[in-house]
């Protein structure tokens, strides 16, 4: 270099000084107006990219201009200067094309880039505008090396590829190449790592992507070390998880395909439903006629047709009389560790893949009720029943498929209930259900599965079992499947870089268990309650239990969309006189509105066994109102073993608000909610069900806001007092857990409609825990049973304490809420 081009170059980086300290200045000075600012920035952008054009040879004079840009960066965020941000990204790539092998240029452009494509607008335009990225791949392979440039470089696309508009633009052999030299020279660098994880988990979820990193041996072979590697280190654990997923997902075709969805049920002409409009339906004690007569419950209600015939009879089935244990079982405790090991084990199938077969599906006559070559023996196919498919992995391990509701595009699948033969007694069995839609459970917090094994002479009994319990993503990845599949046709079609949700990804539980005896053995994910157990039990009551068909009649809510009998109970203290009978307020009971839920039927049970016993509390109760009882509110759910909706696809408890012919029992209980309405005041409503991913039992309350105080005739504090009596009553019961507020997606929920559209001020779901107390415990069917009576004598104490003593004991209760809360808040602080 000359003395001339010396100079200039010196000159070059004084001014390129001047105007990095201006820029400094300007950030230490809050007086300066926001114009000004705008206009000290942008002329310094420009200066700033005139002297680098110029020089651009100087790694001196690139140095110091990439110091101004990182600067004026700093600032035009606060500024929203925008206008001229892709000057940067060009600068950055002048930079990295003439000295990216220099460390300090590389690594401060990968940070201006990084900084840049935070905005969506920029990072389209780095990456399809200009040739940065392509000037980012080269320099990351000039330095392979240097761990703080693999860091940066992998910041830098995880910014990107989070984008729907950058993905396109991704060259995926290029891309592949990058990732693999960072990988191959920092295998053990947990970091990098990390961010490789998370960048191929935003990746795998277009599918032109996905296809293209699997015609690629090493993203596959990438990820298993990834996974090796962040298995040990603590802290990260998400990204082992979201590794073992990616593992999952590149290795989709090399699995079993999941079964389809099953064939849509055509249910019967809405129009044919039975209804009864008269006002006297709903108040059989005062009809003429009398209750609607009963079906029989000899016969087991039938199937709708979506599986094949054939399985188990009612009477096969564990029955409302089957022993528990005599102590509540204790939680597992298998943690985190337990998890992660058995995610790493299941992982082996990649490197030592097994061979699959198919042993049991319902849908298959030959795949039905016999033994196979030594496996196990499935069956799901009577009333409540759920199991869809049975895939042999090996002789002590079976991967297992759940139907989905019937009818339901959302595919939601959690509730499992299976018979299992043929097992060796002694020899451990590990079940995989694999396609489960939430994803977390209580699994991970202690819950065992349920067994119920056959005993001669005893009719069997239920027990907690299972070891190395676990939930956790499912390998099964139906949307990965569908991309890889020959009949997808070209990815590069429409939708190839249309995202998929993630949120539709599939997780599995896995358990280990041994069966001592030979014989059936029933796994259920709680204690089954089908409708013809309903049955016996209404009719049990009817006819077993003294003076109970003086104070309870049983009626036809209406028929279903399969035709089944929606009952409707009512239950109170008969009087010669028909007036003091007319002047008693309402109370509204409803359970099981999804079928899975089978704990809430328990509750009901215990509440209605409770209500009709001579106990002096029910006598008052029956004396005090006139109870409204819809204990099943989706029979042809139940019947059919789905979890959530009924065999119009629907989820019913969000169809309060307007039902229609689809809904007939909640367009029904709605209509008697309102009748009841007019005829007088409704003291409670409480809908029963079961909740799968916390402990203890609660309530939801509709609570009013600042908007409906004026308008609804009821406090904060009056909707607290039903859960707080309840709290006294039931150790089970957790004050501290329930909620008042209404979210936007709940307003379609029973209590939602019943308090802010009917007016019915306490209004409560009550929930319990599918798995048990906070404690440590399960709950078994007679802590649920008990819960249920104790909903009764909550209320009864209502009529026996005096409002000022109530809302006294609210206020109590409120005050040491808030210094709990107050106490939580300064130790996380």
């Amino acid at each position: 270099m000359d003395d001339e081009g010396a100079r200039d170059e010196h000159d070059a980086q004084s001014k390129c000084v001047e105007i990095l300290e201006r820029l400094k200045k300007l950030q230490a000075d809050g007086n300066v107006g926001k114009e000004e600012a705008v206009d000290i920035c942008r002329e310094g952008l420009q200066t700033t990219r005139e002297l680098m054009q110029e020089h651009h040879t100087s790694q001196m004079v690139v140095l110091q201009a990439l110091s101004c840009l990182q600067e004026i960066e700093n600032l035009s965020l606060s500024l929203s200067l925008t206008s001229k941000v892709h000057w940067s990204a060009e600068m950055c790539d002048l930079a990295l094309r003439h000295h990216g092998e220099d460390e300090a240029i590389t690594m401060t452009s990968l940070r201006l880039l990084s900084g840049l494509c935070r905005n969506p607008f920029v990072a389209r335009l780095v990456v399809t505008k200009s040739s940065a990225l392509s000037s980012v791949f080269e320099a990351v392979h000039s330095l392979p090396n240097s761990k703080p440039i693999a860091r940066e470089s992998l910041s830098f696309l995880a910014v990107i590829s989070r984008y729907d508009s950058c993905i396109p633009a991704l060259q995926s052999t290029q891309l592949i190449g990058l990732l693999e030299c960072v990988h191959s020279n920092h295998k053990t660098d947990a970091t990098i790592s990390e961010k490789l994880a998370f960048i191929l988990g935003n990746l795998i979820h277009y599918p032109d992507m996905l296809a293209a990193l699997v015609g690629h041996s090493l993203p596959a072979t990438m990820m298993l070390h990834v996974c090796q590697n962040l298995y040990p280190k603590s802290g990260r654990e998400s990204a082992f998880e979201l590794a073992y997923k990616i593992c999952w997902s590149l290795a989709a075709s090399q699995l079993p395909a999941i079964p389809p969805r099953p064939p849509k049920v055509a249910c019967l002409d809405a129009s044919t439903i039975e209804v009864d409009p008269d006002t006297e339906a709903f108040f059989p004690e005062m009809s003429k006629n009398g209750p609607a007569p009963m079906p029989t419950t000899d016969v087991p209600p039938p199937l709708v047709q979506h599986k094949n015939t054939g399985g188990l009879m009612h009477s096969e089935l564990p029955n409302l009389d089957a022993e528990d244990l005599e102590e509540p079982a204790r939680f597992h405790n298998e943690g985190f560790a337990v998890r992660k090991a058995l995610m790493k084990k299941e992982l082996d199938r990649l490197i030592c893949p097994p061979k699959y077969s198919v042993v049991f599906d319902c849908f298959q006559n030959d795949l039905c009720g016999a033994e196979t070559g030594g496996s196990l023996c499935f069956e799901s196919r009577f009333e409540s029943g759920n199991l869809r498919r049975s895939i042999k992995v090996s002789d002590s391990e079976y991967d297992l498929f759940l139907s989905e509701d019937i009818n339901d595009l959302k595919s939601r699948s959690q509730w499992y209930y299976f018979c299992v033969s043929g097992a060796s007694p002694g020899t451990a069995y590990k079940f995989n259900i694999v396609n489960l839609k939430k994803s977390t459970s209580v699994y991970n917090q202690g819950l065992k599965p349920l067994c119920f094994t056959a005993n001669e002479g005893k009719g069997g009994i239920w027990r907690r079992v299972g070891s190395n319990i676990a939930y956790y993503p499912s390998p099964y990845c139906r949307w990965a499947q569908q991309c890889l599949s020959p009949t997808a046709g070209n990815s590069k079609g429409a939708g190839a870089h249309q995202k998929h949700n993630i949120n539709e990804a599939l997780h599995m539980l896995t358990f280990t268990t041994t069966f001592e005896h030979e014989g059936r053995h029933f796994l259920s994910m709680c204690y089954p309650f089908t409708y013809t157990d309903l049955q016996y039990h209404l009719g049990h009551l009817e006819s077993a239990i003294p003076g109970a068909s003086e104070s309870m009649h049983r009626t036809m809510l209406c028929k279903t969309l399969s035709g089944q009998v929606c009952d409707l109970v009512t239950i109170t203290e008969m009087h010669e006189d028909c007036t003091l009978i007319n002047e008693r307020p309402f109370v509204l009971m409803t359970a099981r509105v999804h079928p899975g839920e089978t704990n809430s039927s328990w509750l009901m049970k215990g509440f209605l066994d409770f209500l009709i016993s001579m106990d002096p509390l029910a006598v008052l109760l029956r004396r005090s109102f006139v109870f409204k009882v819809v204990p099943m509110l989706n029979p042809d759910g139940v019947i059919n073993g789905c979890y959530r909706c009924n065999l119009a696809g629907v989820d019913l408890n969000r169809q309060w608000s307007t039902p229609n012919a689809r809904h007939p029992t909640i367009f029904r209980t709605r209509s008697l909610l309102q009748q009841l309405k007019e005829r007088g005041p409704v003291a409670l409503y409480v809908d029963l069900h079961g909740h799968s991913r916390k402990m203890d039992a609660f309530t939801f309350a509709c609570e009013p806001s600042q908007q409906q105080k004026n308008c609804l005739p009821f406090s904060r504090e009056r909707v607290r007092i039903f859960p707080l009596l309840l709290s006294k009553r039931n150790q089970g019961f957790n004050l501290a857990t329930c909620t008042y507020k209404v979210l936007q997606a709940k307003e379609g929920a029973a209590r939602v409609t019943a308090a802010t559209e009917l007016g019915v001020s306490n209004s409560y779901t009550l929930e319990a825990s599918m798995a048990g107390s906070s404690a440590g415990y399960h709950f078994t069917r007679q802590d649920y049973e008990t819960l249920g009576r104790d909903i009764g004598k909550a209320l009864g104490d209502s009529l026996l304490e005096s409002e000022e003593d109530l809302m006294r004991d609210v206020a109590e209760a409120l005050a040491v809420k808030r210094i709990c809360q107050h106490k939580q808040a300064r130790k996380s602080k």
